[in-house]
């Protein structure tokens, strides 16, 4: 099955962006790095926000990892500031 450009782009737009709870978290920190020592965050509220970060670096490691074993395609475009 042959996917223009376009439809990747426009299929890829409509994933919708990933909220990770220790993105939020960090936000509410800002312009600490980390929330402060006398939070009211539970514990184990910032400990499942770091594991979910974790595991979502490592899926994007993954990934990139299997993206770049992938054989390029060439698709039909003409270059001509490259023509012999």
């Amino acid at each position: 099955m042959d996917i223009s450009l376009e439809t990747l782009r426009d299929c890829l737009g409509e994933v919708p962006a990933l909220e990770l709870q220790g993105m939020a978290l960090l936000r509410q920190c800002q312009p600490a790095l980390l929330p402060a020592l006398d939070t009211t965050l539970p514990r184990e509220t910032i400990a499942e926000a770091v594991r979910e970060i974790v595991a979502y670096t490592q899926v994007c490691r993954d990934t990139a990892k299997r993206l770049s074993h992938l054989r390029p395609v060439l698709l039909n475009i003409e270059m001509l500031e490259y023509g012999l």
